[in-house]
């Protein structure tokens, strides 16, 4: 648990990027969220009840909910590459200065070859982690959340019977 910690430690400088990254991330899911909603009332009110007015709205909604739903994901997806990307260079950075203040005895008892090689795979796999490990995870965790809030709201018997089958 340490090691996360030290490696999310890596995410403090770039603080408000972080934050804009979930921002985007929670609008992604919202907007992706609110789509069968605008669908379902276009469908009850608009087609059920012959309201074309409400049918031309909603049409639009579903548009403009699609149009900043790809804007939120884009957000999200430059961000969490930009974050994962400059921690990997931070920790790249860090191991050189390690590496550099190591005693000669050390060097001559390890390989170059595997150093280099550890030092990539640790450095790739840390990057991996802030950008699937965070991002990803909490995106996936929002989204159920949000659809079963939904459901819940919507049909609370037919909820109950999803949580059956989960």
């Amino acid at each position: 648990m340490t090691i996360l910690l030290r490696q999310l430690g890596f995410l403090r400088k770039y603080k408000y990027r972080v934050l804009l990254a979930y921002v985007c991330l929670f609008g992604t899911a919202g907007f992706s969220m609110a789509t069968p909603w605008l669908v379902k009332t276009a469908i009850d009110t608009g087609l059920g009840q012959g309201d074309q007015q409400v049918l031309l709205l909603s049409g639009l909604l579903i548009v403009g909910a699609a149009v900043f739903r790809g804007a939120c994901a884009f957000g999200q997806a430059y961000l969490g590459e930009f974050l994962s990307q400059a921690v990997a260079y931070d920790l790249r950075n860090a191991i050189y200065d390690r590496l550099q203040r190591l005693s000669y005895a050390y060097h001559d008892q390890q390989q170059t070859g595997q150093l280099m090689s550890r030092a990539t795979q640790d450095v790739e796999a840390v990057r991996m982690f802030i950008f699937q490990g965070t991002l990803r995870t909490i995106y996936t965790l929002a989204l159920f959340l949000v659809a079963c809030y939904l459901l819940w709201t919507l049909d609370w018997q037919l909820t109950l019977v999803v949580f059956a089958l989960l």
